[in-house]
């Protein structure tokens, strides 16, 4: 029954009232299933429907438009909850969308105030968090804010899981009349039915970014691929890159260097983004400053507010002139190796940098790391093949060439060089003329078959026995003459002991064995350091370097020489390969140093008999037979070691060794007999080298004892010597 209110009515205008109330009735029970109390249906309708197809910005957009027009509030916006990176943003405030989104980590306190109260919460703006409130400064005069407007915050929760997946805040001015529970009405039925298309959108958004910044990362894999090969233009395009990928406003990039980060500016051309003109190298140590700890924990660092962070270092910035608002430092590295350290300054498109972009950084780190360890491989050999060619100038350039006169006297010379007592430990190989000396190294060669078994050309050979007698050095000791020596030596053992015959060793093995002994110190440019070996040996300087710098010159002076005549041509890759571990490991194992170190292992190898049992151990066995040929000057007969005694201490003395360098030997301050001093120092060579050196020979080899036998008359006849000075200069001291 439908009340009029006025008894004067006619029953026609009653029936056409009743009408339209059923009317109004009827349409309002269509929207009864909504259960709305505060919302207009209709309006609600409309913005549902206009919320399909848009992105997440577009979307909150209308959704704060619309809450704004229903609430007459000033403001509208959301908080938007990342579960990707667990963090929360803000990236539209009203119908604006933020130039620079406002994030906010899991443990800011302004996030934990929201999340303490448990429900709907209104804050002043002296509790708001300070991005978010210069933000709201800047849009203020174009939205009319003013200084006494309230701040409403609603969470949004989950309609089944009961979690808040996001918030939703309006701006109100503390004179409007609506109370917190229509607010709360209001945005309630609002989003009991957006917030699915909403947050589904933002899932979506979420996934795209993350996607899209993936595939850029694994892109850069592939596009910088022509740059490795040019250092100088590598690094200022992956600044770059890593600057867009990261949306920051500075980048810088260190290396690591040892324990120590550099910035190498004049190096490779690549300048710090600062005001500062007088900027040079920058050095960092590792485990200093933001940047020094991430090469240290090989993770990324994020520093929110630089200057209030403890590793942040103000000494380290470079960037003087210029606010580091936020800060975010990664490694650039490779299997768990770090080789460089890449800085970022100021994110542009948020107050910060998130979880989000440290685990694209990191991504990024990786990736460039493998193209930063590429590229510095690349430089370093490079440099070391400018350097060689370098030192091969300064070297080489007054090297003799093979003249085809003395090619020719050598390939045609119909004289037997099979000499008397040739393969006898006591001959005494500078008795054969000098002239004849390279037909004699070729006829050692030819008579132990090497040329043949090994497949190389006699003449190319013969050019290159002449191209290493060529690069020796004249002193008064090392030289030319000491290379023939030592060459002697080894192949007097090849052929007495048969090695060769009994297959102790291969024909690879004595080649390379003999070229060892020949080219051990090529170019020998006579002692640089007064190194002294393990034992502390003084005249030990003479056999050995500090690193073996002259036996690994003398490897890369062999095997270039080598290729210069062709003789490695006609080897295949395995072959050569193991020709060149050969020569390298036999090489190396003459520097007396080595030896001194390896002297009681291999002792006990020779105890146990394992010296050719086992493969690893032939390396050892093939090292003593070359020490001893290197030191079988001092294994021949008294009169030449007489005189070979004398080169050798005017060559030791010539490099002005001062008395620190003199090893374990004392000398007395009556000792000021020079002659007296140089015999001090071959006794003691002997007694701590030669002799225990001759002595595991002598195990392996028992037909060599006569080698040590003339070792030790050597050392009674200098011992009587010594003896002999030191009487007479007491008796002129008296």
């Amino acid at each position: 029954m439908v009340e009029t209110g006025d008894e004067n009515m006619s029953p026609r205008d009653i029936t056409i009232l009743q009408k339209n109330y059923e009317k109004k009735a009827k349409k309002s029970r269509k929207f009864e299933f909504l259960k709305l109390l505060y919302s207009n249906p209709q309006k609600l309708l409309h913005l549902i429907k206009e919320l399909y197809d848009d992105n997440t910005i577009f979307q909150q957009i209308k959704v704060n438009l619309y809450l704004q027009a229903e609430t007459g509030c000033a403001l509208s916006f959301l908080i938007e909850k990342c579960l990707l990176y667990n963090e929360h943003v803000i990236k539209v405030i009203g119908s604006r969308e933020l130039a620079t989104h406002v994030r906010y980590e899991k443990n800011n306190e302004f996030i934990k105030r929201l999340e303490d109260s448990e429900g709907p919460i209104t804050l002043m703006k002296e509790l708001l968090n300070k991005d978010l409130l210069l933000e709201m400064i800047s849009i203020s005069y174009d939205f009319g804010i003013t200084e006494t407007m309230k701040y409403h915050f609603f969470p949004i929760f989950h309609p089944y899981r009961k979690n808040v997946i996001f918030y939703s805040c309006l701006v109100q001015d503390a004179n409007n009349n609506n109370d917190m529970e229509t607010l709360h009405g209001y945005v309630g039925e609002c989003f009991r039915y957006c917030q699915e298309i909403i947050v589904n959108t933002m899932r979506y958004d979420e996934q795209r970014l993350y996607h899209s910044k993936q595939k850029k990362i694994l892109d850069l894999g592939i596009s910088n691929l022509d740059l490795i090969d040019d250092f100088t233009a590598f690094l200022p395009v992956v600044r770059q890159q890593i600057l867009e990928l990261s949306e920051a406003e500075r980048c810088n990039i260190f290396l690591l260097e040892g324990n120590v980060l550099v910035s190498r500016i004049c190096d490779y051309g690549v300048s710090f983004d600062t005001f500062r003109k007088d900027v040079k190298n920058v050095r960092i140590p590792v485990g200093v400053g933001v940047s020094g700890t991430v090469a240290k924990i090989e993770k990324g660092i994020n520093c929110l507010d630089p200057n209030t962070d403890p590793l942040y270092q103000k000494d380290l910035d470079v960037s003087e002139g210029l606010i580091s608002r936020n800060m975010l430092s990664f490694p650039l590295m490779l299997y768990g190796r770090v080789y460089g350290v890449a800085e970022v300054y100021n994110k542009t498109t948020s107050n910060m940098f998130s979880s989000a972009d440290v685990n694209h950084c990191e991504c990024l780190g990786r990736v460039l790391g493998i193209q930063l360890y590429m590229a510095l491989v690349t430089k370093k050999n490079r440099d070391d093949y400018s350097r060689r060619n370098l030192i091969d100038f300064f070297m080489l350039k007054n090297d003799k060439a093979v003249e085809c006169s003395e090619l020719r006297f050598v390939d045609e010379c119909q004289i037997r060089h099979d000499y008397h007592d040739l393969v006898d430990y006591m001959f005494i190989p500078s008795s054969i003329p000098t002239e004849h000396n390279m037909c004699a190294c070729l006829h050692m060669f030819e008579d132990l078959d090497l040329l043949q078994k090994m497949g190389i050309n006699r003449s190319a050979f013969i050019r290159f026995l002449l191209s290493v007698r060529n690069r020796h050095q004249v002193f008064s000791f090392h030289g030319w003459e000491h290379a023939f020596n030592t060459l002697h030596f080894i192949y007097t053992i090849i052929k007495k002991e048969n090695i060769l015959q009994t297959e102790t060793v291969s024909a690879t093995e004595c080649f390379c064995m003999l070229l060892a002994a020949l080219c051990h110190e090529m170019e020998y440019c006579g002692p640089t350091t007064p190194f002294k070996p393990t034992s502390g040996n003084t005249l030990g300087s003479l056999y050995s370097s500090a690193g073996s710098v002259v036996q690994f010159h003398s490897i890369d002076q062999t095997v270039r020489l080598l290729g210069e005549s062709k003789i490695s041509n006609d080897m295949d890759l395995k072959r050569f390969k193991e020709f060149l571990l050969l020569l390298d490991a036999m090489i190396l194992g003459m520097d007396l140093g080595n030896h001194v170190y390896n002297k009681s292992d291999l002792k006990k190898m020779i105890d146990e008999r394992k010296i050719l049992k086992v493969a690893a151990n032939r390396r050892h066995y093939f090292g003593l037979l070359l020490t001893c040929s290197d030191l079988s000057d001092f294994c021949k007969p008294w009169q030449y070691l007489e005189s070979q005694g004398i080169k050798i201490c005017d060559e030791f003395f010539n490099k002005e060794i001062t008395s620190e360098c003199y090893g374990l030997i004392e000398f007395s301050d009556m000792l000021e007999n020079v002659k007296l001093k140089k015999i001090l120092l071959q006794i003691h060579f002997m007694q701590t080298i030669c002799e225990p050196a001759f002595s595991l020979l002598n195990t392996i080899l028992p037909r060599t004892d006569r080698c040590s036998e003339s070792i030790e008359f050597n050392m009674r006849t200098l011992m009587s010597a010594k003896e002999k000075l030191i009487q007479a200069q007491l008796e002129q001291t008296t």
